[in-house]
Parts: structure tokens; C-alpha cells; sequence
């Protein structure tokens, strides 16, 4: 019974501690990627479906993120 008392408190002070921690939050931070180049690797070869899915996801994905970065697709097979 002494086990299963101590199992209990154990429980009830990590369900405190964790229902007391804060949330960390993400910094607010526009200018990060500005005037950057970000690679976008894609496992296939050139002229093929994901080349082509890539070279339009990289056209306007940049203009989605703080910053407007360039976004470079780079072929790897």
C-alpha cells in the first residue's frame, strides 16, 4: 500500500508541474529571412514531376514567409 501511495503523490506532483508551466512562445522576428536565399532540396532529377512541382512551389512560397526570401530549388538524385 506504501507503493501505491507513493505512486500517487508521485503522479499528483508531475501533473502540477506540468499543468503549471507557461507556454514558450516563438520571437516575432520579420526581418530574419529578408534579403537571404533559402535551398530547397529535391530528391529527384531535373525535368521530371517533382522537379517541376518544386521550381512552382519555390516561385511563390517566399512571398508566404516573414521577409520574402529567395527560395533556390537545388536537384539531388
Amino acid at each position: 500500500m506504501a507503493s501505491l501511495a507513493n505512486l500517487a503523490i508521485a503522479c499528483g506532483v508531475a501533473l502540477m508541474a506540468v499543468s503549471s508551466a507557461t507556454c514558450a512562445r516563438a520571437q516575432d522576428s520579420p526581418d530574419f529571412y529578408k534579403g537571404k536565399t533559402i535551398s530547397l532540396y529535391v530528391g529527384s532529377t531535373t525535368g521530371g514531376d517533382y522537379d517541376v512541382y518544386a521550381r512552382l512551389l519555390a516561385r511563390y512560397m517566399g512571398q508566404h514567409i516573414p521577409g520574402t526570401p529567395k527560395i533556390l530549388p537545388s536537384m539531388r538524385p
